[in-house]
């Protein structure tokens, strides 16, 4: 699979890629929480609801194993996802502290970024856009830091979306 990078400035992080998959299927792996956090690495606590946070803990995922070993020690770490926006059959988008990962830190106080999943059904499969904006707003102490990971995991992220496409 081809991830092309429509980034246009250090804050944001715009990556673009064609799933081999039906439309409907998914949308599903997005839009249901249970399932989005099966493939991304999250437990959440409830369905996205418009307008709310969805809370939940870090769990490997379990698209791909050498992706879970990764994101294991990182397991029951709080996740947080700010006012989720559900566009039904388009997007879904949310807020949260990027690379937020020293249970140490308290990240609540920092300006969260903008995550947002855009989908676009196509006669054969479907366009996906992967968006993480706001960075430059960041502490300048995380700011590099934040979006260099964010860059490799999106491209992770996608290659672990089709892989679950591709197994189910």
């Amino acid at each position: 699979m081809t991830v092309t990078d429509l980034s246009e400035s250090t804050d944001e992080i715009r990556l673009a890629a064609h799933l081999d998959a039906e439309f409907e299927r998914a949308w599903q792996i997005f839009a249901d929480a249970t399932e989005f956090g099966r493939w991304f690495g999250m437990a959440l606590t409830g369905p996205f609801i418009n307008g709310q946070d969805s809370r939940g803990s870090l769990v490997p995922t379990e698209a791909n194993s050498e992706v879970a070993a990764q994101q294991r020690p990182f397991a029951g770490r709080p996740v947080h996802l700010l006012d989720v926006e559900i566009v039904v059959n388009q997007s879904v988008s949310f807020g949260w502290h990027p690379f937020a990962l020293d249970p140490g830190i308290d990240y609540s106080g920092e300006p969260p970024t903008r995550v947002q999943f855009h989908l676009t059904a196509r006669d054969k499969g479907v366009d996906l856009i992967v968006s993480e904006t706001g960075f430059d707003a960041l502490p300048q102490g995380r700011r590099d830091e934040a979006f260099r990971a964010h860059q490799g995991g999106w491209r992770m992220q996608i290659d672990l979306i089709q892989a679950w496409l591709s197994a189910i």
